[in-house]
């Protein structure tokens, strides 16, 4: 299996977007899974990020 990761930082109104993408080789089924864990991580990491922000803006 062969993976690959980036991501791209763009401001927006009122605040910021982040946008990961994954470029995943494998065979069918473990591609499956691998997309599957790949969604719970960006999923999971987009709630950290905000907890921490928001941690951060609070006087």
């Amino acid at each position: 299996m062969a993976s690959a990761y980036g991501y791209r930082i763009d401001p927006v109104p009122g605040g910021t977007r982040v946008i990961d993408h994954y470029r995943l080789s494998a065979p069918f089924g473990l591609l499956r899974f691998a997309m599957g864990q790949a969604k719970k991580v960006q999923v999971a990491r987009g709630r950290e990020l905000a907890r921490r922000f928001r941690e951060r803006s609070q006087p």
